[in-house]
């Protein structure tokens, strides 16, 4: 425990996700630097809040171990914990044991132990002939949903707790939501809310959730949370909603938006895409469109518009935003766009040109920044950004893709990160040394 202490002296702002037999950082903000066949090591960055720019080296290894290397080479001890969470100043350790997820929390004073709640998850649904439908569950101590407050004081539980049946011939039923917060220092975790989200035609493979979606950059005890409704077909988002922690108040912000990707700084405007409405094995039967919407007068701007740009209705080609986000002064807006091209194709309905032969798949990301005030997009191909280091430089990743025919998968081929100069598109590979990152600028 002293050891991952004084770790967080030389630790800055870092989020890491543990998955199989490997390590991703939770943002991936990270770059490949030496792979060998029993490791892997990585370097991650992220710019603190005095505006420096921190490093440290992270080791995976082949046993699903990991290790830590700071700076100044000290090394921590092997490590099997799945989740890391870095907010503000405290250290959050998710940890898998016999009897279910233990959660310890850190800063350079004390440390706190909290072991999962016992509760029911839903396992499946049963039919009967003289009950109709029912609920299946299992028990487990697990955490559900969460996310950390900014300055990591708080972690706000969004839970889909239990669903209620109302009607076993219909479907008609209610999924009960709770949201609960744990305060660091503390081992209880308590329940500021509970809501009820209504839908029906269960037995149609349909179901509801509401997530945490980001918190407000200018409102402490402000988070937000949207809906996703999970169908047969297509998924669909709908509704943005804020959540008070002070009043335990849910206020809807917005019904007219869909899938959001980002909310400004200033809690004044919305990023969202519309409902992806393909399915079936087809491609493009969405015009994907990025839109800005502001709250304040509800006025709506189109940042990108699929059909309009590349004229590709009824074509087997897609052009669709994945993610975007405000720049750190709200003036400059970046998006990726992931962009999928079928040969030997016909149309959307992926009707074959030649019958004899197979479809050919081609895939590459390109990022899109536009500027709100002039409205000049630049554009730099084959690669997604990872985060804003200012307002006028961007840490990007450049990326290829390829079909791997026999695997029937695509595979994905990142560089290392670079720093990307927004006014002049000039590029510098992202290194140790802070001082030389800017020298090509």
């Amino acid at each position: 425990m002293r050891r991952i202490s004084l770790l967080i002296i030389f630790i800055l702002f870092f989020d890491i996700l543990i998955a199989k037999n490997r390590y991703m950082f939770y943002h991936d903000y990270s770059t490949m630097i030496k792979k060998s066949n029993d490791s892997i090591q990585y370097i991650y960055s992220e710019k603190s809040s005095k505006g420096e720019l921190s490093f440290f080296l992270f080791e995976s290894q082949s046993n699903n171990k990991c290790r830590i290397l700071t700076l100044d080479n000290h090394q921590s001890d092997l490590l099997e914990e799945i989740y890391f969470r870095k907010n503000g100043n405290i250290l959050a350790i998710f940890n898998d044991n016999e009897y279910g997820q233990i959660l310890v929390m850190i800063n350079k004073d004390i440390s706190v132990e909290i072991t999962a709640p016992e509760r029911d998850i839903i396992s499946g649904f049963s039919i009967s002939s003289d009950e109709g439908l029912s609920v299946n569950y299992h028990r487990e101590r697990s955490f559900p949903d969460l996310s950390f407050s900014p300055n990591g004081n708080k972690i706000i539980f969004c839970q889909d707790d239990s669903v209620t049946i109302e009607d076993p011939v219909s479907g008609e039923y209610r999924r009960n939501l709770v949201i609960r917060q744990l305060d660091f220092g503390e081992i209880t975790i308590k329940t500021v809310f509970t809501d009820t989200l209504q839908l029906s035609y269960l037995m149609v493979d349909r179901d509801i959730h509401r997530f945490i979606l980001t918190w407000s950059s200018s409102k402490e005890n402000q988070f937000y949370l949207t809906d996703f409704i999970q169908g047969q077909l297509i998924n669909t988002f709908r509704n943005l909603w804020k959540f008070d922690i002070k009043n335990a108040s849910l206020d809807l912000v917005s019904s007219f938006v869909e899938e959001v990707y980002c909310v400004s700084r200033d809690d004044m405007r919305i990023l969202f895409v519309n409902n992806d409405e393909t399915c079936c094995s087809g491609i493009n039967y969405t015009n994907n469109q990025l839109f800005e919407y502001h709250l304040t007068d509800h006025s709506l701007d189109t940042l990108f518009c699929e059909y309009s740009e590349f004229s590709n209705e009824n074509c087997p080609s897609e052009h669709r935003p994945i993610s975007s986000m405000y720049s750190p002064g709200n003036d400059k807006i970046v998006f990726d766009i992931e962009t999928l091209i079928i040969s030997n194709a016909l149309n959307c309905e992926m009707e074959k040109i030649d019958k004899a032969k197979e479809f050919g798949y081609f895939k590459s990301y390109d990022i899109v920044i536009y500027d709100r005030f002039t409205r000049n997009v630049k554009k730099y191909n084959n690669a997604r950004y990872k985060q804003w280091f200012d307002d006028n430089h961007l840490i990007i990743s450049p990326l290829t893709v390829k079909w791997d025919s026999l695997k029937r998968e695509w595979v994905n081929d990142f560089s290392n990160n670079l720093i990307l100069n927004i006014n002049t598109m000039n590029t510098k590979i992202l290194k140790y040394d802070i001082h030389t990152i800017f020298s090509a600028f």
